[in-house]
């Protein structure tokens, strides 16, 4: 897996992944069933990578994270227990804010879009329009209506 730039590819590829459902679960940011207390809680996007693509014990994120696992530069890391990334030159950021920053969401969006009682039918429909090139707030107004 390699690191993807982009908003539009983004989203794209982050539908791909909801979709397929093998790593998606909108309930947690990044979850490890069988994360061990001495394992390492800090890991670089690299290793990140490796965990999901052989899929090791059901690794699973929801769209926030699997944003992050897109698009952090080989080196930068996450750390599990603070659901946090961490940039090279020690900088810091909280994984909803980054996922923000990368498909260009308002704060108001992103909490949309990153609640866990959020469906696949409405993350899809999002995703669908932020691919496109899109802005999801009509689907925060729909939820308004209700």
């Amino acid at each position: 897996m390699r690191r993807i730039t982009g908003k539009r590819k983004v989203a794209a590829t982050t539908l791909e992944i909801v979709k397929a459902g093998k790593h998606y679960d909108q309930g947690s940011w990044f979850s490890r069933p069988y994360f061990n207390d001495g394992d390492d809680y800090i890991q670089t996007a690299g290793q990140l990578r490796t965990v999901f693509e052989k899929n090791v014990c059901g690794t699973t994120a929801c769209v926030a994270g699997n944003v992050v696992l897109l698009t952090l530069h080989k080196n930068d890391k996450y750390d599990w227990r603070y659901d946090r990334v961490i940039f090279g030159d020690g900088h810091e950021v909280i994984v909803d804010t980054y996922a923000r920053e990368q498909l260009g969401l308002t704060s108001e969006e992103g909490d949309w879009l990153f609640a866990p009682e959020r469906t696949v039918e409405e993350v899809t429909e999002a995703l669908e329009l932020l691919a496109d090139g899109e802005s999801i707030s009509e689907l925060l107004d729909e939820d308004d209506d209700e």
